[in-house]
């Protein structure tokens, strides 16, 4: 791919954070809810019980990192922990779904406009190139398989 099209790639990229960004200030505008929060929230809505070491490696982000924002979660009230062992499962708590079907309204409201102007297939190509770019800067090597809709694309290890 000539550089010129990844410099456009990751200007849009960079854009539509940025318009995220916006939107969730804005949504979270009277709230002590930080943008950070969501992606924390969200994988711990899919893998119910997950634990702070296991979201660190699923979000790629560092354990001091994870281990504020869960604080600040917790204290919150959007997320509950309970011990297992020598382990603590993290739970979403019914605060925290209602947080979520807020967020989830933003994105979905987004998705349908997108869905609107582009194919199934075209989505599902713009998702395995995501996932392609994501995994080269983080230097990983995966093969993609198209994730239905609504579903992060699923990665094998080569």
């Amino acid at each position: 791919m000539e550089k010129e099209k990844l410099i456009t790639i990751f200007s849009e990229i960079r854009a539509v954070n940025g318009a995220l960004h916006h939107r969730t200030k804005q949504l979270f505008e009277n709230t002590p809810i930080k943008g950070y929060h969501t992606m924390f929230l969200f994988a711990i809505a899919e893998n119910n019980g997950v634990t702070a070491k296991e979201l660190s490696a699923m979000l790629d982000v560092d354990k001091g990192h994870t281990s504020r924002a869960l604080n600040e979660l917790q204290a919150l009230g959007y997320i509950t922990r309970e011990a297992w062992g020598r382990s603590t499962a993290i739970y979403i708590s019914p605060q925290g779904e209602e947080l979520l079907g807020r967020i989830k309204a933003l994105f979905e409201e987004a998705a349908e406009k997108v869905s609107k102007s582009i194919t199934e297939e075209q989505w599902q190509a713009f998702l395995t190139v995501l996932g392609a770019l994501g995994d080269a800067i983080r230097g990983k090597h995966h093969h993609h398989r198209p994730a239905s809709a609504g579903e992060p694309c699923r990665r094998e290890e080569e």
